[in-house]
């Protein structure tokens, strides 16, 4: 949750977009994601190893980060962060 409120200043966007609910939503569709990827992962190390199963997951991390940074609305930037 953390991350979603020291970052950026969301009180100067149009009609407060960024309230204090969806911020909660957002922290927790990140640990939501997480927590669903876990029956997931066992098999991908078993399948590729653990060191491809890191880049996968490192990749997936990367291009997450790069849509949430070009994304434009509160609605969009909570659906890549799950």
């Amino acid at each position: 949750m953390a991350r979603a409120n020291c970052c950026i200043d969301f009180s100067d966007l149009p009609d407060n977009e960024f309230s204090g609910p969806l911020k909660g939503i957002i922290a927790a569709a990140y640990s939501l994601g997480a927590i669903l990827s876990l029956p997931f992962v066992g098999i991908i190390n078993d399948r590729f190893g653990r060191r491809w199963a890191i880049f996968g997951g490192s990749a997936v991390m990367v291009l997450g980060a790069l849509i949430q940074g070009f994304s434009v609305n509160g609605n969009a930037y909570t659906r890549v962060v799950f």
